[in-house]
This record gives structure tokens, C-alpha cells and sequence, in this order.
């Protein structure tokens, strides 16, 4: 278990939740002072202050805007108020990290010496930021942030310094005698208080803590694992990852729980899953290299032909084969870029290819990138990455070998996936904007047209599929709703290790669907796995364990007023 070394709300929870404990409550209490942070009794506002008395004095400012602190400036806006900082959860953990090591500095008695060693800050301060390995534009986004982060400390930062600021004026006089004295006073102030800063905070101290935000921060989540906020728990950040866990994260309000979903052999290493696990190799490669910087070497990535992992990652992007009367699994299999013999006198590289083998009927064809791309980094199989937001998935543009088309069927399958795809993207694009009726439409397009194309264990059918269902919930259409859940479970437990919570949280969405429809057995079925499942992620004391047995209860009680047979129903 870990406590959060500093933690920050989402923008969305705000106005929901204590900022100190985090309990959702109807009847806040906001501070007067700044009027913008708000706790559900005085014990947390007490047990809050020391931390928030800083943070109070850099919130005041933003005090002359109720109607809109809490709020982004409207499109077009003309001088819209300043937006307020607790909206933003990355400059909240930066600012209350600096407040936590002026708290350690004035615990030593001597703010000059930095804090004694083995302290929360210095564990912080072990953790890697990763800041040579970012890109050119995260580094000009964190300088944005710096920025912000240090005009938000400003008013605080002047309170440490009542030598230095008295008897200096930093206002604008009142009287200037043009506009340039005016200008020219602006000027001397901003320097000033850059100075100021500077000398309390470094730029390039700043920086290292967003790097370390970037690659260590937890996202804390309630126990349906909806996301709450985000959260540093630097022990826990140590931890490694795995895209095949042996154990899980979960937050029991707000502190960390670390918990095994199998038994652990003696010495066995603790991992746990940085990222979503619901993607093929080359998706989650991507995705930790380009957030966690580092290329996973986990037993899931480097498989061989005969691996369990290697199966699977094949059943992840079967497509159906196009061969009249067969429908079986159509394979694909990456073959990466290769260099020209030297003999031949011709050093350039061949594109990589990708193989398309059914594994029922005689089917096979090779078909290689237009581009030229590497085959295992970029496939127009897998489409967009889907970790990229906003971008659109190219169509699979493919040639055989001899540079011709594919057979007719195969180039009319892949025809379908991309129109799948598009769809898929442009429903996604429609939820984003709050058009659910038009997301629906689109996504149930696009997982029509997967249905014809790829197989049932294929990853973009499967996420379609999850869209589709919360979609649906939001929609209120129960019956689809249910019927999405029900299709999506076999997916969870092929893709999810064993016993992991997500498999149990969509087997107890769909059993309340079940029991909300009247459908009594297949209501009975989900609730029981749930619970089976839950006990191990959860604990068996957990509300949520304790609420989903209360209605596998009930569902026996209804069942016994039924024709249903409770034997029949648990096989």
C-alpha cells in the first residue's frame, strides 16, 4: 500500500469531491479565503491546511471570477477571465510539490539547507524524468507549463521574501508621463518577479518534474476503475511493467493497493501494465516507447512460434479469409525490411511484407507496403495507432510482390476494413463532440463491416464493440447495451491474464444489464464470475464485492420463483 506524495483532481471532479479525501459528497464546504478548493467536513479542511495555506494565497487572484473559475474562456470570448490552475492537474502537482519542499525546508529549521535525505521529496526526487528523450515539442509544452507554474507561485513566492520586496515598488506608477515610462515599468516588474521566481524555483527544476509527472503519475481511479485524478506514489512508480502482470493496481479511496491476480513463485519479480493491454505488440511497443521511453522486453513481446503469447497475438489480427465457402482465420504475419544482396550491385532496401495465410483452407498471398515501412513498427493491418488521437488511419494500400493488385478477394476484404476503419474513426470523432446518436450510427457501420472482414477475436472489432457498449449505456439503450457487454466477454478473457479486474467489472456491467432486462440467467452467470473474479482483485470486504453478492442473492431469489434451474445456470 502507498499514500500519494502529492495528488490533483480532474477538471470533471472538481465541484464532485472532498479535495482532501476525495469522497464524493452533495453538501461541500468551500474555502473562504480562495473560494475555489472545497472539503465535505471541517476534519479534512483542518487536516488540508498546512498543504492548501500556500496554495490559498496563489488562488486568491482567481477569486474575482466565481462565475467562470472553474470554467475554460468560451470560443471567441473577448477577454475571457483567467482560467483557474486547479483545472489543470499537472501545474496542481507541480505547485504542490514545491509547497511540499518548503514544508521539509522549514521542518529542517533552516530553509537555506535542503531537506534531510530519505523523505517524501527525496524519494520524488529519485525518479526518473527521461527529459533527454522527449521530443522537440513535449519540451516546448513543458516550457509552457514551467511558465504557468511559476506565474501561479508567484504570490506565494513574495511572502518568502518580505526583505527583498520591502520598500521596493512593484506596481505601475499612477501617474506616468507617456506611454513608454508606462511600458518601460511593466518591464522592470516582470523582470523582477522572474528573478524572484527563479531564485525560489529553477525553470530546469520544473522540467524535471514534469518529466518525472509524464512518466511515474498514477491516474487514481474509483473501484469501477473510472478515472478520478492523478496521483504520485513514488514507491509504486518503481515497480515494473509487464503486458503480461502478475499483479494490479487499485485505489481504495487514496491509497495505492498493490494486488496479485495469481500466486507468486518465491523471488517471482512484481509487475504490473503501464498501459492498456488491449492492443497487439507493435500498438503497445508504440505506446511505451513513446510515453515510458523505454522498448518493452517482457516475455508477451518476445515470443516465439510456439508461444501461448505468440497465438494470441495472431488471434489479435485475424482477419476472416476471403475464400468462397471457408470463413475460417485469416493469419497475418509480419516480414520485416531487408537490404539487397551486395552481388546483385543494388544496396537498396526492400519494403516489409506481410503474409496472409488461412489456417483452415490453402489460402496464402504476400502483399507488401506501398511506402516501404517497416513491417513490424507500422502495418496498415493494425491502422492508426490508436494511442494517437485525432489522427485519421490510412487506407491499406497494398501490391504483391510483382507489383500487381491483390486477388479480388483479398483486395475486396481489406476494401472493408478500410471503410471499417474510417467509420470507426469518424463515430470516435462524433463522441468526442458529444453527437452520440451520430457516433452510434457510425460505430455500428463500422462493426457491421468488421463482422465481414475480421475475425471474432480480432483487437479493432473487439474496442468497437467496448465503444459501442458504454455508448449505448449513455444512450440508454439497455437491450443493445447488454447485447454489446455479452459479445465483448470473450474477448476480455482471451486478450486480460486471468483474473485481472477489468475481466470481472465487464461481467458485472453486463449481469446488472442482464438483471435490469429481466434476463435471469444470463444475469445469474455474469454476477457469479464477477464476484469470483472481484474477490481476488478487490478483496472479499470490498463494497463493491459486497454490493454485486447482494444481487447474485437476489437473482436467486427471483430465480426461484422461476422456471430456471440454478444447477443448470452456474455450468
Amino acid at each position: 500500500q502507498d499514500v500519494p506524495f502529492v495528488k490533483a483532481l480532474r477538471a470533471d471532479q472538481l465541484n464532485l469531491r472532498c479535495h482532501e479525501c476525495w469522497v464524493q459528497s452533495q453538501s461541500l464546504l468551500r474555502c473562504t479565503q480562495c473560494k475555489s478548493v472545497k472539503y465535505c467536513s471541517r476534519t479534512c479542511q483542518r487536516r488540508a491546511w498546512r498543504l492548501h495555506k500556500p496554495e490559498c494565497i496563489c488562488l486568491k487572484p482567481y477569486t474575482a471570477f466565481p462565475s467562470q473559475q472553474l470554467l475554460a474562456p468560451a470560443a471567441g470570448q473577448q477577454n475571457p477571465p483567467p482560467v483557474n490552475p486547479l483545472t489543470t492537474p499537472t501545474v496542481m502537482l507541480a505547485s504542490r510539490t514545491f509547497f511540499q519542499l518548503e514544508i521539509e525546508k522549514q521542518n529542517t529549521g533552516d530553509k537555506a539547507k535542503p531537506p534531510p535525505n530519505k523523505t517524501p521529496f527525496s524519494t520524488f526526487q529519485d525518479l526518473v524524468s527521461n527529459l533527454s528523450e522527449h521530443t522537440k515539442k513535449q519540451m516546448q509544452e513543458y516550457s509552457h507549463l514551467a511558465r504557468l507554474i511559476q506565474r501561479f507561485l508567484l504570490p506565494y513566492i513574495r511572502t518568502l521574501t518580505p526583505k527583498l520586496t520591502q520598500g521596493t515598488d512593484t506596481t505601475v506608477p499612477a501617474t506616468a508621463e507617456n506611454e513608454d515610462d508606462e511600458y518601460v515599468a511593466h518591464e522592470q516588474k516582470a523582470v523582477q518577479d522572474q528573478n524572484l521566481v527563479q531564485a525560489y524555483l529553477a525553470t530546469s527544476d520544473v522540467l524535471e518534474w514534469l518529466g518525472k509527472f509524464c512518466c511515474n503519475a498514477f491516474t487514481i481511479c474509483d473501484a469501477e476503475f473510472r478515472p478520478v485524478g492523478l496521483g504520485v506514489f513514488p514507491e509504486a512508480a518503481m515497480i515494473n511493467h509487464s503486458c503480461r502482470p502478475n499483479c494490479h493496481v487499485l485505489f481504495d479511496g487514496l491509497r495505492l493497493q498493490l494486488r496479485s491476480i495469481k500466486k507468486l513463485r518465491k523471488e517471482e519479480e512484481v509487475t504490473i501494465s503501464y498501459i492498456e493491454l488491449a492492443s497487439t505488440s507493435a500498438e503497445r511497443r508504440a505506446a511505451l516507447r513513446n510515453g515510458y521511453f523505454f522498448q518493452c522486453s517482457c516475455p508477451a513481446c518476445c515470443t516465439t512460434a510456439t508461444d501461448e503469447m505468440h497465438i494470441l497475438e495472431k488471434e489479435l489480427t485475424a482477419l476472416v479469409c476471403p475464400k468462397k465457402d471457408c470463413k475460417e482465420s485469416l493469419y497475418t504475419s509480419c516480414i520485416p525490411p531487408s537490404s539487397a544482396s551486395e552481388a546483385d550491385g543494388d544496396s537498396t532496401q526492400t519494403p516489409g511484407k506481410t503474409l496472409f495465410r488461412c489456417c483452415s483452407c490453402d489460402f496464402e498471398e504476400t502483399v507488401v507496403n506501398e511506402d516501404g515501412t517497416d513491417a513490424q513498427q507500422q502495418t496498415f493491418l493494425e491502422g492508426k495507432d490508436h494511442q494517437q488521437r485525432g489522427s485519421k488511419a490510412a487506407s491499406p494500400k497494398a501490391q504483391t510482390i510483382k507489383g500487381a493488385s491483390p486477388p479480388p478477394s483479398l483486395a475486396a476484404l481489406l476494401d472493408v476494413l478500410a471503410e471499417a476503419r474510417q467509420q470507426r474513426d469518424d463515430g470516435n470523432k462524433h463522441r468526442s463532440a458529444g453527437m452520440l446518436k451520430e457516433a452510434q450510427l457510425e460505430l455500428e457501420t463500422a462493426f457491421s463491416k468488421f463482422n465481414k472482414c475480421a475475425g471474432n477475436t480480432n483487437v479493432e472489432r473487439f474496442r468497437v464493440a467496448c465503444s459501442l457498449a458504454h455508448l449505448c449505456v449513455d444512450l440508454g439503450d439497455w437491450e443493445k447495451a447488454a447485447s454489446y457487454y455479452s459479445s465483448t466477454l470473450p474477448g476480455y478473457k482471451l486478450i486480460y491474464p486471468p483474473n485481472h479486474p477489468l475481466i470481472g467489472l465487464q461481467f458485472a456491467a453486463h449481469g446488472k444489464l442482464a438483471l435490469h432486462l429481466n434476463q435471469l440467467k444470463q444475469a445469474y452467470q455474469s454476477l457469479n464470475q464477477a464476484v469470483e473474479i472481484l474477490k481476488i482483485t478487490h478483496g472479499r470486504a470490498h463494497s463493491l464485492v459486497q454490493e454485486l453478492s447482494q444481487l447474485v442473492c437476489q437473482v436467486q431469489i427471483e430465480i426461484q420463483h422461476s422456471s430456471y434451474d440454478l444447477d443448470d445456470l452456474s455450468q
